[in-house]
């Protein structure tokens, strides 16, 4: 019978066994593929010209810049966030991740601010032919209130995008979009 002391250097040395008995079988790392060319082209920091519908949508918008930093992380399989800015005389601070999941053909993230206590957890879809990326992201809040948006990146050209998010509201069946925020960009 194994010591309970000795039960991590244990694993540990299963563990390195394992690794090198499958390298040896030729086992290799895998490697980005083209559902993560999107990451490396939006490997940039962005800056966002910024229109939010708070006052609603006959109300004149509040407006502030944004900075977005965009990084590759994990050998290119995912790409994490980093966005900034002073939203009505608030500082705003959110980190995002999103990878593909090749079985399901779909990307899938986590987004985090401070202006929300709960994570997001985002499902999106790209269209590499329009280049653009619809993503529907559902949050829970504290007061249990379940939150949905779409947000849509549409792609121009390599140096600007657009970016809006939409409030999703359902009722008796149908489904109704708010228009929350609007962004235009261009890489720094």
């Amino acid at each position: 019978m194994l010591e309970l002391s000795a039960l991590p250097l244990f694993i540990a040395c299963s563990a390195t066994f394992s690794s090198k008995h499958t390298v040896a079988q030729g086992f290799s790392t895998p490697k980005p593929g083209e559902s993560h060319e999107m990451f490396a082209a939006e490997e940039v920091t962005w800056k966002y010209q910024v229109e939010m519908y708070i006052n609603g949508p006959d109300g004149p918008p509040e407006k502030c810049t944004a900075t977005e930093v965009n990084k590759l992380v994990s050998s290119g399989f995912y790409q994490k966030w980093k966005s900034k800015s002073n939203m009505v005389d608030q500082d705003f601070e959110g980190h995002g991740l999103i990878g593909y999941e090749p079985k399901e053909k779909r990307y899938y993230g986590m987004w985090r601010d401070n202006f929300i206590a709960a994570p997001t957890r985002m499902t999106a879809q790209y269209n590499k032919v329009e280049k653009i990326l619809i993503v529907m992201s559902i949050v829970q809040e504290e007061e249990g209130n379940v939150i949905k948006q779409r947000r849509v990146t549409m792609h121009f050209d390599d140096i600007t995008k657009r970016f809006g998010i939409f409030l999703v509201v359902e009722t008796d069946d149908k489904e109704m979009e708010i228009n929350l925020m609007s962004m235009k960009t261009r890489k720094q």
